[in-house]
């Protein structure tokens, strides 16, 4: 859910900037890229935090600093800020969580999954791109007057994300308990 954050924040900010800001194309386009700067410095610090942390700590973390993202993001919107500056620094907050996330989550699953990893890899890779596309073809239903939406998205997605978490950590942790260790 958190990757296709990515794609909701095109989607959503390319209408957001040119229509409601009436920013020039060109300039969207670089300033669709800019919070990628924060994806980027996240997976940096993924590895830095792996070094002192243990995964869920990490990941926990990560899934903090995205809602630091999503709620500066909402906020400005509620009290009707919107501009540029009040779009991208919440996407850069919010895109390091995601970099922080999602090298540890995959890691995660490649540690539980380790005999089957390029299996899990594919299918996570397959079910992020399905759940993008369709979180896509539903934010294109709404209307796009405010970053009311894409805030709400990245919310709701930042939190699913998180639930998803904690229920498949107890059901790991679980199967942990039975398995047979050597």
């Amino acid at each position: 859910m958190l990757l296709s954050g990515v794609a909701i924040f095109e989607a959503s900010a390319s209408n957001i900037f040119h229509i409601q800001l009436h920013v020039k194309a060109q300039l969207v386009a670089y300033m669709l890229i800019t919070p990628m700067s924060g994806y980027i410095v996240g997976c940096y610090l993924a590895n830095k935090l792996s070094s002192c942390y243990n995964i869920d700590a990490t990941f926990v973390i990560g899934i903090i600093t995205a809602l630091v993202g999503c709620f500066s993001l909402l906020i400005p919107t509620m009290i009707h800020v919107e501009s540029i500056p009040a779009i991208l620094i919440p996407m850069i907050i919010y895109m390091l969580g995601v970099g922080i996330v999602l090298p540890t989550a995959a890691t995660g699953s490649t540690n539980v999954f380790g005999h089957c990893a390029g299996i899990v890899g594919a299918i996570l890779g397959g079910g992020q791109n399905l759940v993008a596309g369709l979180l896509i073809c539903l934010l294109y239903a709404l209307p796009q007057t405010s970053q009311l939406t894409l805030a709400a998205f990245l919310l709701a997605g930042t939190l699913i994300s998180y639930l998803s978490y904690l229920l498949c950590n107890n059901k790991i942790n679980a199967v942990k308990e039975v398995l047979p260790t050597n």
